[in-house]
This record gives C-alpha cells, sequence and structure tokens, in this order.
C-alpha cells in the first residue's frame, strides 16, 4: 500500500549506542533487515545524521570529527546499497537545548547563525573557537607562573608550579568557557522544572490548562535567560576560586597568614562536592540529556593537587559534612555508572534484542567502558574526596 519505506536510523541514539567505527554495518544491517520484509520497495532512510556537540553515550562521542567522518561517508555507502537518506539535520535548533541539552541542539551542518561546522570534503578543525583558547590558557599560565615561581624555596618546588600554571590556567579557561556555554543548553537548568511539573501532573494537583500554561512559562519563555545567568554565575564562581587559590598559594610560598582566602577557598570545596551530588542525582535518574560538568570540576582537583603540595588543608569547617561526604562522592561515581547502564536497560529495543541477563550485562559493561567522558567524571568524583581525607585539621 505504500511507495516506499523510510526509516530512521541514528546510531548516536540507539538504545545500544554505537561507536563511528561501527555505525556503517549498524546501518546496513537495519536497511537489510527491512528490505528482507519489503523486498521490492525503496528504502528512504528519513533520519541520519551525528551531532557535533554534548555528552558521550557508551562508545558514540559526539564530537565535530566524529559527524563529520559519519555524514562524509554517507554518499558513497547509499551509492553502494542503494538506499536514499536524509541527513538530521541542515541547521542547529537551538531551541531544542531545552529539552535535549547540547546534543539535542547540535545536529546541523551548519551552526544556528548558517555559518558551516565543516564542508563534505577538506579538515575539520575539531574544537571549537581553539586559537583563542589556547592563546588564553597560555598568556595565563605565564601569568600565574610570575605569580607564584619566584616564591619557591627551591627548584623542584619552582618547576611544579611552573607546569601546574599552564594545566590550573587551562582548566579555569576550560571550565569559564563551557559554564558560559550552558545558554546553548538549560536542560541542567530546566531538569528539576520538568520534573516537578510532570510529577503535578501525574498526581492530578494541576489541570492541563495550568501544566501547559507553567510549561511554557518556565521553559518556553524564561529558561534560555535564566540559563545564561547561570552560566555567567557559575564562570563567575570559577574565577573567584582560582583567585582566592593563587591569594592563598602566595601567603603559604611567602610565609604570611593566608587569610580570609582560605576560608572562601575551603567553603568551596564544600560546594563543588555538594555540586557533585546533587549533578549524580539528577544524572542517575534522567540524565539522557544532562551534559557531564566535567571541565567545571577539573579546576578543583588542579587547586586540590597545589594546595596538598603546599601541605594545605582543604577541610571544611564542618566536620559532619566532611565526615560523610568521603563516602558519598564514591556514591556518587557508582550512581552516574548505574544510571548509564539504566538508561539503557530501560530501552525497549534494548531489551528485546537482548532478552536475558547474560546477554544483557556484558553489553552494558562494554558500553560504560567505552564512554571515556562518563569514566573520567566518575574519576574526578572520586579523586575529590581526597580533599577532605587529609589529617591536618583546619586552624
Amino acid at each position: 500500500h505504500v511507495d516506499y519505506i523510510t526509516i530512521h536510523i541514528l546510531p548516536y541514539w540507539e538504545d545500544e549506542p554505537v561507536s563511528l567505527h561501527d555505525a556503517q554495518q549498524h546501518m546496513l544491517a537495519i536497511i537489510e533487515k527491512i528490505k528482507q520484509r519489503f523486498p521490492d520497495k525503496p528504502i528512504l532512510v528519513g533520519e541520519t545524521g551525528w551531532p557535533t556537540e554534548g555528552r558521550s553515550r557508551g562508545p558514540a562521542h559526539a564530537d565535530l570529527l566524529t559527524a563529520a567522518a559519519f555524514v562524509r561517508a554517507l554518499p558513497q555507502l547509499a551509492a553502494e546499497h542503494n538506499f536514499d537518506y536524509n541527513v538530521v539535520e541542515a541547521y542547529d535548533q537551538s531551541w531544542k537545548a531545552q529539552l535535549e541539552g547540547t546534543v539535542g541542539a547540535r545536529w546541523g551542518m551548519f551552526d544556528s547563525a548558517r555559518n558551516l561546522k565543516f564542508s563534505l570534503t577538506g579538515a575539520v578543525v575539531p574544537i571549537d573557537n581553539a586559537v583563542p583558547r589556547i592563546v588564553a590558557s597560555v598568556v595565563l599560565g605565564l601569568l600565574v607562573a610570575s605569580l607564584l615561581v619566584p616564591l619557591a624555596k627551591n627548584i623542584r618546588l619552582a618547576m611544579f608550579i611552573a607546569v601546574w600554571s599552564q594545566f590550573f590556567s587551562a582548566a579555569l579557561v576550560q571550565a569559564v568557557y563551557k559554564s558560559v556555554r550552558l545558554a546553548i543548553s538549560p536542560t541542567s537548568f530546566t531538569w528539576a522544572e520538568q520534573h516537578v511539573l510532570f510529577f503535578m501532573a501525574d498526581q492530578n494537583w494541576l489541570s492541563d490548562a495550568s501544566v501547559s500554561f507553567w510549561y511554557k512559562l518556565l521553559l518556553q519563555t524564561i529558561a534560555e535567560p535564566f540559563a545564561v545567568i547561570w552560566g555567567w554565575l557559575l564562570a563567575s564562581f570559577s574565577l573567584l576560586f582560582s583567585a582566592a587559590s593563587l591569594l592563598w598559594m602566595r601567603a603559604v610560598l611567602k610565609g604570611i597568614a593566608v587569610g580570609q582566602s582560605a576560608i572562601f577557598v575551603r567553603n568551596s570545596f564544600g560546594l563543588y562536592a555538594i555540586g557533585v551530588v546533587v549533578f549524580t542525582w539528577m544524572f542517575a535518574t534522567s540524565g539522557r540529556y544532562i551534559d557531564i560538568p566535567l571541565p567545571q570540576f577539573l579546576l578543583p582537583l588542579i587547586v586540590a593537587l597545589a594546595l596538598h603540595v603546599l601541605e594545605q588543608s582543604v577541610f571544611t569547617r564542618c566536620t559532619c559534612f566532611n565526615r560523610h561526604i568521603i563516602w558519598l562522592l564514591p556514591l556518587a561515581a557508582l550512581a552516574c555508572i548505574w544510571g548509564e547502564a539504566g538508561a539503557m536497560l530501560g530501552g525497549s529495543d534494548f531489551i528485546s534484542m537482548h532478552p536475558t541477563l547474560g546477554e544483557r550485562i556484558p553489553l552494558l559493561a562494554k558500553s560504560i567502558l567505552a564512554n571515556h567522558e562518563l569514566l573520567l567524571w566518575c574519576f574526578a568524583c572520586v579523586l575529590l574526596v581526597l580533599p577532605f581525607r587529609v589529617a591536618k585539621p583546619v586552624e
């Protein structure tokens, strides 16, 4: 009763995510299955593509190089195996970020300002705004080193500070840059609003008209400007935390009283730890569209390393908090892994294709081990425990 069959094949979005290496075979296997079921019908792949930015899903990494490689291979693949296709999508659709995060809004070959992100031939610049970010990191690193290295008491400490300054500066630039870019991905901001609204709707506490009103107001009208404000607040906090950390380090190297900077940094470590726990709750319960905030949390780890070398404790003054956070953070890492595994286990296609636990568990393990971004985040959660385990008490 139809002239052709349309199917959508999005290897990144599958219940069982597929890597770039296996994406073509994955597409061909699905197309062949449809051809066997409907042998005389032309095939149109109605949607296929790859996101250029966002969180990783198992072995499927969302970045410009991967997207370019996938899209560039489509013409030859389609010609060899006789199918038509549409690329999703021509242009980035920023409005999708409110529900689908960075990754949902970044499937275009062109950005939302109609600038081509990659062509079908030639070189691809893998990092957005790479030159200004690199220049800012190097210049800032030299400035930080000039403030700290002359105060070092020996050559080994001076060399450590010089190298550390570059890592610190790169982490700060990355934290600020990614925080500001939350404006394109307000999902982390609207997550709570969505879940509260949906819960109230399920309990019949709000009428359909009320849910519709609040949904439009919170998620479509004020979500983006609030995300911009939140992003700049996070960026400002990173800058204040970094400045206070440098003041503390200079005071220690000079052998003078550390003052209020140490108190601010210690309290900031507490806030970072709370941030990990809050993010984990969001990610473990419904994390499909939420970016993993690794760039923002590399900064405190690098600062903690320098303070450890300088034999400075970053314990907060609340001993109860210190005592509980050292086991909450490793649990947060495990919860994030469970959240990723649970997302796959909740997929109907994954369940139907792999009906037994004996089939599912190896595939889950393989997918999680291939998600380097998630593993680095979990590793960062565990490392963040170390500052709170320093035995030296706060003065």
